[in-house]
């Protein structure tokens, strides 16, 4: 599967750690290996078409993508610091999904 950056995701992961940085490829791979059917640890649904990846380590990151056309889109990549997803990441990983023309 084909996987495509937002803009926005790529100068997040430009400026984390080495860690970060290594983390976010190897769940890319396993994403555009196993799409769909990545789950737990290393995916889970979080609605509105929506899915994220959880990179976990020292500190707890997220990248919440969706897909279409085949393709598996990162949308919106953030360090987490609350227990459960803000609306607001949700809702700007759904603008970007909803933005996206094949």
């Amino acid at each position: 599967m084909k996987i495509l950056y937002h803009p926005a995701v790529r100068k997040f992961l430009r400026q984390e750690s080495k860690e970060v940085k290594a983390a976010a490829t190897h769940f890319t791979e396993l994403l555009a290996e196993l799409g769909h059917t990545l789950s737990m640890p290393y995916a889970k649904p979080v609605g509105s078409g929506l899915w994220e990846l959880r990179l976990r380590g020292r500190h707890s990151y997220r990248i919440l993508y969706g897909f279409q056309g085949g393709e598996a889109l990162l949308l919106h990549a953030f360090k987490k610091s609350t227990q459960a997803l803000r609306r607001e990441d949700i809702e700007l990983a759904r603008k970007r999904l909803d933005g996206y023309r094949i």
